[in-house]
């Protein structure tokens, strides 16, 4: 079971996905979560959701969205619990992120092989006392559910625990620790491609002519392109633009458009 998390872009939507169909190596069944901000979005993701046979759920209205990492981490600790594990409990789930796109061949369920939990990695320290928060990230996440003890303790929110607190699914570190057993895959991250992380070589020689290193695209696993802060949560003083439907980078919109296309076009 694959899973998309999407607020307000349609059109990355309907990309990713094509592009899932073109390099997902297993059959799986498309689930659309949707936390549009109005109801005219909404239906536009529905739409695009139908269009690709995929299931359509809309996230409740209660949950606050003042602040980008409560909001997600409440919706997607509101969809595993609540669509997710109880539709699909002998299923492995793939979170991805609304712009997160596979760009080459992927198999999730022969990266889970021998695993049970697969994602990239995090963690904060506590100075004074050493402790060690630790979770992983949320927007590209495996879990092997017929395997997983505690589900009920999945929980994507933010936490402080020992005196240190986390961002968007920090409060995971409590199903590592009750759940010392499982055993978790890191997911290879190229975080944010640039010069100054002397990583630009991930890009391939056609990219590289056209990528703007202000854009700072993140590779997962050499098989996922992530845009970055697609839902718009940077742009303002006060989180006031997040999840406006408003393309604030139109050149990095059409370079990862561009990036996708031709991957899936080989």
């Amino acid at each position: 079971v694959i899973a998309l998390f999407h607020s307000n872009r349609p059109s990355f939507l309907r990309l990713q996905a094509q592009a899932l169909q073109r390099f997902m190596l297993d059959d799986y069944t498309l689930v659309v979560i949707d936390d549009a901000p109005d109801e005219s979005l909404s239906r536009d993701l529905e739409s695009v959701a139908l269009e690709f046979g995929a299931l359509h759920f809309k996230a409740p209205d209660y949950i606050d969205h003042s602040d980008p990492s409560v909001a997600v981490g409440k919706v997607v600790t509101w969809a595993v619990h609540s669509i997710l594990i109880p539709n699909h409990p002998s299923s492995t789930l793939l979170l991805l992120e609304g712009d997160l796109f596979p760009v080459a061949e992927f198999s999730p369920l022969g990266f889970m092989e021998g695993y049970d939990v697969a994602g990239t990695h995090q963690h904060r320290v506590n100075e004074a006392t050493g402790f060690m928060l630790r979770y992983v990230w949320v927007g590209f996440l495996l879990l092997k559910l017929p395997s997983l003890p505690n589900k009920e303790v999945l929980n994507m929110e933010l936490a402080e625990i020992g005196g240190v607190g986390g961002d968007t699914a920090s409060a995971m570190h409590r199903f590592f620790y009750q759940s010392p057993s499982v055993k978790t895959r890191r997911v290879l991250h190229t975080s944010h491609v640039h010069g100054d992380n002397h990583n630009l070589y991930v890009l391939p020689p056609a990219a590289s002519s056209r990528y703007n290193q202000a854009f700072r695209v993140e590779i997962y696993e050499r098989s996922f392109l992530h845009y970055g802060s697609a839902s718009n949560w940077k742009v303002g003083s006060n989180f006031e633009y997040f999840n406006s439907h408003i393309d604030f980078l139109p050149e990095k919109t059409r370079f990862v458009e561009w990036f996708v296309a031709s991957c899936m076009n080989g």
